[in-house]
């Protein structure tokens, strides 16, 4: 699938990241994790962001990280959603 800036984007169960990215991430997510969080970590597991999924799109500044993979997880409830997110300078 493609999301509408024209990148590649990988479809999970209730969430689509665009992939790769630089510095923003949009992320799509199913209406029922509105209402929920949205967070960054490195592949490694240590949280980097954590933001309120207020709308949908929902975004991430990434401008301050450096190239490499990095896991940006959804939750809501007992539904949690992780895809992974490549950042490419």
């Amino acid at each position: 699938q493609r999301h509408p800036g024209g990148r590649a984007c990988r479809r999970g169960a209730g969430a689509v990241v665009s992939n790769p990215a630089s510095d923003y991430v949009s992320v799509h997510v199913d209406d029922e994790f509105v209402g929920g969080t949205m967070s960054l970590y490195t592949a490694s597991g240590r949280l980097l962001r954590e933001v309120a999924l207020d709308d949908t799109p929902a975004g991430l500044e990434l401008d301050d990280l450096p190239s490499g993979v990095y896991l940006v997880q959804v939750r809501t409830g007992d539904r949690v959603v992780t895809q992974r997110l490549v950042i490419n300078r």
